[in-house]
């Protein structure tokens, strides 16, 4: 595989730490330097990726109890609007007056 120059300044401390590595030349260090970061990212996406999978799921599931709870809902309203429609209706006729609770004896 053909190697690519790069030029880069890098901070005095990890220039030291490069040199007293085990590692031959600072090629060698720079490219498992540049693996390793590279590895590390591909694994955060695959487990963001799975982060995002089991979210997903638990945002359907609450959907869906969500989905239960409004049907509950609907059908409690339904059964109090039946119930309500069932029971007459209590109006007086258009010509008679309510009297006043202290004009009781009139």
């Amino acid at each position: 595989m053909p190697k690519m120059p790069i030029n880069a300044r890098i901070p005095e401390e990890l220039y030291n730490q490069i040199q007293e590595s085990d590692y031959k030349t600072n090629t060698e260090c720079i490219i498992a330097a540049l693996d390793v970061l590279f590895d590390n990212e591909q694994q955060g996406n695959n487990s963001s990726r799975n982060d995002n999978t089991a979210l997903i799921q638990v945002l359907q599931d609450q959907i869906a109890i969500k989905d239960q709870q409004f049907h509950n809902l609907q059908m409690s309203q339904q059964a109090l609007l039946t119930k309500l429609e069932s029971k007459p209706l209590m109006i007086d006729a258009p010509g008679e007056q309510n009297k006043r609770w202290w004009k009781f004896w009139v």
